[in-house]
């Protein structure tokens, strides 16, 4: 009660002397100015004895509109102050420390400058400073809640209020937004390091990028057949694996026949004789003078033909052999491993007159 009574009278002292002091405002002033801010004044002392410093703050900053008092400046800062607004409590304070007064001044007065000047020094050491960076890029635009910092105060510690805060920064096709929260008298380095910014999915080329993109809501549709088709994700359940060592397997195989037959037929040239040749040679050589010259020259052409042809197959066979083992390694080396145990197995074979490839799958 003491403190209330007191209180009220430095208040109403305030309000009184305030214009007995500042002859310039005693003229501008009138009774009923005079009454309002006494009587905002006492409301807001009120307020702030309960702890309504939202209340206090705004009745102490309408009386100080009308009526200059530094008693006004010491409650609007210690209400500041209770709101946990330290930076503006702060710059109150510094504000009332500045007061000059004349040599005629209340007691009132000076003790409200000694009391600011008191609480100011307390209050510092409860200050929290943020240092915010960019890294690397001097040309950042650098925010704090939503306001821009001024480029000569990035890399400076800057007073805060206790709480959250969010800090960002913006360049050229990149950003970087960080959340911190401090305490009371906590001192953070915030380090802003850029990352390429996003464009929204599904944006035409040219759109701008953004930090995070916000997806739209996915639309319902009114009928199955308004819903576009889309295609399944593709799961590698080893079938397209597979397949291609199986195709791998036949390429090594028809490569492994082609080589064969091709070895075949060249072996075979060396030999080769014409079947027509031979019945000319067995006809002609029963008769008792022999084959003639023109009968041997037909059977020395038909043999040629006939190893001409040989060569020709065994051309054909390796060409067809060194294709398919190409082929087949190729499919094996880009097949996805597979965890089968099972691997199919490809032989090739050669018989009488035939030539083919067995194995399992």
């Amino acid at each position: 009660m003491m403190r209330s009574r007191f209180g009220k009278w430095l208040v109403g002292l305030a309000v009184a002397t305030a214009l007995s002091v500042t002859p310039g405002a005693a003229r501008a002033v009138d009774d009923n100015e005079r009454a309002g801010a006494r009587a905002a004044a006492t409301e807001g002392l009120k307020a702030f004895d309960e702890k309504r410093y939202a209340d206090a703050a705004d009745l102490f900053s309408r009386a100080e509109s009308v009526i200059h008092s530094p008693v006004h400046l010491l409650y609007i800062a210690r209400s500041q102050a209770g709101l946990g607004a330290l930076v503006k409590a702060q710059e109150t304070y510094r504000k009332l420390g500045r007061e000059e007064l004349s040599a005629n001044a209340p007691p009132a007065f000076r003790k409200a400058v000694e009391d600011g000047n008191r609480e100011l020094k307390a209050l510092e050491p409860r200050m929290p400073y943020v240092t915010v960076t960019v890294p690397g890029r001097a040309d950042a635009a650098v925010e704090m809640d939503g306001k821009r910092v001024p480029p000569a105060l990035v890399g400076v510690p800057l007073p805060v209020d206790p709480g959250a805060h969010t800090f960002k920064a913006t360049a050229e096709g990149m950003n970087k937004e960080l959340s911190v929260t401090l305490k009371e008298g906590e001192r953070q380095n915030v380090a802003l390091t850029l990352e390429a910014a996003q464009a929204p999915a599904g944006a035409p080329p040219g759109t701008p990028a953004q930090a995070a993109p916000t997806p739209a809501p996915a639309a319902t549709p009114t009928a199955p057949e308004a819903s576009p088709m889309t295609t399944p994700p593709v799961t590698d359940t080893g079938t397209s694996g597979q397949g291609m060592r199986i195709g791998g397997y036949i390429g090594i195989g028809v490569g492994a026949v082609g080589i064969v037959v091709g070895s075949v037929f060249l072996a075979q040239r060396a030999g080769a004789k014409s079947d027509k040749g031979d019945e000319i040679f067995k006809q002609c050589n029963a008769t008792p003078q022999g084959c003639s010259a023109a009968e041997k020259a037909e059977i020395e052409k038909l043999d040629d033909d006939a190893k001409s042809s040989k060569t020709t197959l065994a051309i054909v066979g390796y060409a067809v052999g060194g294709v398919g083992l190409a082929a087949g390694i190729t499919l094996l080396l880009l097949a996805p491993k597979s965890h089968s145990t099972a691997a199919p197995r490809v032989t090739p074979f050669v018989g009488h007159n035939t030539v083919g490839l067995q194995g399992t799958f």
